[in-house]
């Protein structure tokens, strides 16, 4: 048996932010973005694609493309994977 777990919010662990920075560091590296707002309710999307889609609209002033969005994610799981587990 298989199970997949999903923890929205902190409600199984307090990873917010690990999360946070770890997305931060995405953004500047494959986006070249390093000032932006960090206040993520500030954002119309709530997931790590749409914030990051909203992100290279607002101060790149360009959509993510296709390659970028699948950097963006490998350079993300990359860097949530680097953490010390819990």
């Amino acid at each position: 048996m298989k199970v997949v777990i999903f923890d929205i919010e902190g409600t199984l662990t307090e990873t917010n932010a690990v999360d946070s920075d770890c997305f931060i560091r995405s953004v500047g590296e494959v986006l070249g973005v390093r000032d932006f707002e960090t206040d993520w309710s500030q954002y119309q999307f709530v997931t790590d694609s749409g914030v990051a889609q909203e992100i290279s609209q607002r101060y790149c002033d360009r959509p993510m493309s296709g390659a970028l969005t699948k950097a963006f994610h490998e350079h993300l799981v990359t860097e949530l994977r680097g953490q010390p587990k819990s």
